[in-house]
């Protein structure tokens, strides 16, 4: 049985932005939110993905763009980012960390503080991880 959330920090329904919501752990994500009555938005590309989201807002753009995040971001309480790749051992991937440097920069402009991240990053062989080229230095500064 799942009760609505009772939280200190909120004095109404927390508000909160989903990036990474059509994939499967976004999904259950987005779906657990619902139910315990979360003010809910996911930011998705392809909306025709997200049209069987009840009960959640439905924001079109990509999560590299500062300012579609910006947009997105705007009145939430906490991001929840359960952005995933494909892996692939014949490309850098970058879309983690191109997309959390813009979530940074739009939540610090609309002041929200709260960010929970989510990735199967590491998951998989010994062998397939050594095959992984990724961008682990272009990582974000928190001091910046």
């Amino acid at each position: 049985m799942t009760t609505p959330v009772t939280d200190t920090y909120f004095s109404a329904a927390p508000k909160i932005l989903v990036l990474g919501a059509t994939g499967p752990t976004g999904r259950h994500i987005v779906s657990q939110a619902v139910i315990r009555g979360y003010d809910v938005t996911v930011l998705v590309r392809s909306p025709e993905k997200a049209a069987d989201m009840k009960g959640a807002k439905i924001a079109v753009g990509d999560a590299r763009d500062e300012t579609v995040l910006r947009q997105a971001v705007k009145g939430r309480d906490a991001v929840i980012s359960a952005l995933g790749t494909p892996a692939s051992p014949f490309r850098d991937v970058t879309l983690l960390s191109t997309a959390t440097r813009a979530l940074f920069s739009a939540m610090k402009a609309e002041r929200v503080s709260r960010l929970v991240a989510i990735t199967g990053m590491g998951a998989g062989s010994h062998h397939q991880r050594q095959r992984l080229r990724l961008d682990h230095r272009q990582a974000i500064d928190p001091q910046q």
